[in-house]
């Protein structure tokens, strides 16, 4: 028996001295680039695709299997021109030989440089490696099958577990493009470079990526710098990023991030950062030109938030975003379905929207600033599922400004619905429900708006729609409407609206002063100034039904201490057009021989001259007045020579007189 372990030990260290000496000589007998063209051969017949080797092929077995390989080019798909589908100046990998005989793998370092992967979609939708796939299906006989009862996470993790490189990823001068004919948004990541220290399971791997990376839609051109210290544990399957910074123009974004259960239900938790940077120049990158009424504006951004998420779910709590002067916090998630689904509960301190106008938007006066259907995102919304909770301080919107805003919202399947709502405003408070409706064509607007206690005044010169009011009440409007721009909009308006004003004036028009003075003089008389000229009035109210863009008033009332006024008529929103017919009756006897005058508004509203129109009025009145005198002494004479001819004709027939 001992002779017989004897022998045995002999012959295994005899075997083992053989494969020793012929892994080391092997390189040396065999010449790899001898097996170039099988090599070309084989890759010909499995893929279709020419593959030329310019560079020579190093091969080494020990102490480490060693394969280094020079330029190397793989040929394009029929009809994608002439860039080859991928090419690389040289790779080197080398696996340690005696830790894989102990089913470890070790890699010493894994180099590769000047990689081109030319990929393209032609436009009839064809990728440029279609073939290669079709290629290998057939040469396999069918699609590669997963195998039942196939390797389970923890057989693949621990098998991850017995993998290490030593020295790290060295990966440089690599460019990828990808050209899409059918979208014509070609994208390029030129001057890649990846390198990372020592990569073993459960070890921190600094990580250092760059590239620049130049894009068609959006138009894009910028350096991308990555890197961080990253730990991956196969065994627990657990991941943990540290120190990541993200660099992208002026974007710079900082994280820390846990992920658990990499290979079965992968969960992350983290914090994310966004440093300081100005959002106007990113726009800029990004191939986004927006100017702003205020130069300034979009000039300081920054976030910060933790983060939870799995491949289904997402939150952001410990929100804060800034905005130059808007501080927002909160929280948000979104659930990833066939379409993204928003919750938030969002509070912010002040918003200026002026700020963020065009300056033309900003300058354009009443038309720009009223209008609700201007840029509505008809795409958006059909596909927008949210709803949350939003508080702001502060906001000045479309010169309206505003204080404890909230606005409820929900929206889903193209139905979005915001309130209710309310706010303060003008020393009284807003309350309203508005629904935007894009399920079908063009967007619906339904409105229900209330004011209650506002000073009008103010709310319409800010706005810019009318500055010479002033006024304290009630306003309330339920209004239907669709269309894609304001015009639309005002030309399909619908429903009713009323108001109750008290306290008020109107500026730019004395109109019983302009009365009386024409009255007396019998024609219109400019009498003040219209930055002196002012009519008071003690109340204000009115009602009126809109069809089709058309303001139709029939009980208008105005209230003061020397007159009353009523009007009717309709006004065309649309076209800016009024055809109104007021009746203003003096309360106190005054030299006019007239009480009661009506004022006939006829014509585009841009333009009137309120004071001429009342004096025209007023001198058109008087002269019917005199006509009509005229005419009733007319009458009385004709009547008194009827009757005295018809005495004398019976005197002469001697008829006794009546």
């Amino acid at each position: 028996m001992k002779k017989l372990l004897k022998i045995t030990a002999i012959t295994l260290g005899a075997i083992i001295a053989l494969l020793i000496v012929a892994v080391i000589a092997l390189p040396l007998l065999i010449d790899a680039n001898q097996f170039k063209p099988q090599i070309a051969e084989a890759v010909k017949k499995q893929t279709g695709r020419e593959l030329t080797m310019e560079g020579e092929i190093g091969l080494s077995v020990f102490p480490s299997i060693a394969l280094d390989l020079g330029k190397t080019r793989l040929s394009n798909a029929p009809g994608f021109g002439k860039l080859p589908f991928a090419q690389i100046d040289s790779v080197a990998v080398s696996v340690r030989l005696w830790p894989l005989l102990h089913k470890q793998i070790v890699i010493d370092k894994v180099k590769l440089d000047g990689l081109q992967l030319n990929l393209a979609r032609d436009r009839h939708g064809r990728n440029n490696w279609d073939d290669m796939i079709e290629a290998s299906q057939r040469a396999k006989g069918a699609k590669a099958q997963v195998p039942a009862g196939g390797t389970s996470p923890a057989a693949a993790a621990g098998a991850i577990g017995s993998f290490r490189i030593d020295d790290g990823i060295d990966i440089r001068n690599c460019t990828f493009r990808w050209d899409d004919a059918k979208a014509g948004a070609p994208l390029v990541i030129d001057r890649l470079a990846l390198r990372t220290g020592a990569i073993a399971p459960a070890q921190p791997v600094n990580v250092n990526l760059g590239f620049d990376l130049r894009s068609g839609k959006p138009v894009l051109r910028t350096r991308v710098d990555l890197k961080g210290q990253v730990t991956v544990d196969p065994e627990k399957q657990t991941l943990r990023a540290r120190e990541v910074e993200l660099r992208l123009g002026p974007l710079t974004v900082r994280a820390k991030v846990d992920a658990a259960h990499l290979l079965t239900t992968p969960s992350v938790s983290g914090e994310v950062s966004v440093a300081d940077f100005n959002l106007a120049e990113l726009l800029k990158t990004l191939g986004v030109h927006y100017a702003t009424a205020d130069a300034k504006a979009l000039t300081h951004a920054s976030a910060s938030a933790t983060v939870d998420g799995t491949p289904s779910h997402i939150y952001l709590r410990k929100l804060k975003l800034k905005l130059d002067d808007t501080t927002v916090t909160g929280s948000a998630s979104a659930r990833f379905a066939s379409l993204p689904a928003i919750d938030f509960d969002l509070a912010a301190d002040g918003v200026d929207l002026d700020r963020y106008l065009s300056p033309a938007k900003a300058k354009a006066g009443t038309k720009a600033k009223t209008a609700p259907a201007a840029g509505i995102p008809i795409a958006l919304l059909k596909k927008l599922d949210a709803r949350g909770h939003a508080q702001i301080g502060k906001l000045t919107a479309f010169g309206i400004r505003s204080t404890n805003i909230s606005i409820r919202m929900t929206a889903k399947n193209g139905l979005a619905r915001l309130g209710p709502n309310s706010a303060q405003l003008y020393g009284g408070r807003y309350a309203g429900n508005t629904t935007i409706d894009v399920r079908q064509g063009a967007p619906r607007f339904n409105l229900d708006e209330k004011l209650s206690g506002v000073e009008v005044g103010g709310l319409l010169k800010d706005t810019g729609i009318f500055d010479r009011f002033s006024g304290t009440g009630n306003v309330q409007a339920k209004l239907t409407a669709r269309g894609i721009d304001t015009d639309d909009f005002l030309r399909s308006l619908n429903g009713t609206a009323s108001g109750s004003l008290r306290n008020g004036s109107l500026r730019g028009v004395d109109v019983y002063d302009t009365v009386i003075k024409s009255c007396e003089a019998g024609r219109y008389i400019k009498t003040k100034a219209p930055e002196d000229s002012v009519t008071p009035f003690a109340s204000l109210g009115a009602s009126a039904t809109i069809r089709t863009g058309v303001v139709d008033n029939r009980d208008l009332k105005l209230s003061g201490k020397l007159f009353e006024a009523t009007g009717a008529g309709t006004v065309a929103q649309g076209r800016g057009t009024i055809n109104y017919l007021a009746e203003v009756r003096l309360l106190e006897k005054t030299k006019c021989p007239l009480s009661i005058f009506h004022i006939p508004l006829k014509g585009k509203l841009a333009g009137m001259n309120g004071q001429k129109i009342i004096g025209d009025a007023v001198a058109y009145e008087l002269q019917e007045q005199a006509k009509r005198a005229v005419q009733k002494k007319i009458d009385k004479e004709k009547k008194k020579i009827q009757r005295d001819l018809q005495e004398e004709l019976r005197k002469r027939l001697g008829l006794p007189p009546k």
